[in-house]
């Protein structure tokens, strides 16, 4: 064989067997790199988490303000009078219960 022939087959065996072991260490890395991701919140995920922190404290802020305006205009809230009709809704079935266990 020809020295030409010789140094193209060892050219051509040389990017065989490098491309082969760049195949197999990427996918070492994208093995790993998801092994590394695996359970962790991505950052967007976590900037989502953060601003729902934000939203909810803010939420917080703003009852927390509500509730100091209604008692400073000496107003009840509308979820305390909504309590107040589902309770009173819930002594008065009570009430005509009893009334008609007594009345038997």
């Amino acid at each position: 064989m020809s020295f030409i022939k010789k140094s193209f087959y060892l050219a051509t065996g040389l990017a065989v067997v490098s491309t082969r072991a760049l195949q197999k260490t990427v996918e070492k890395l994208i093995e790993e790199g998801e092994k590394y991701y695996e359970g962790k919140p991505t950052p967007l995920e976590k900037m989502k988490e953060k601003m729902n922190d934000i939203a909810e404290e803010g939420e917080d802020k703003l009852k927390d303000i509500r509730n100091k305006v209604y008692d400073l205009l000496g107003v009840t809230p509308v979820d305390q009078v909504e309590k107040l009709d589902k309770r009173l809704s819930q002594l008065e079935q009570k009430l005509v219960t009893d009334a008609a266990g007594s009345d038997s």
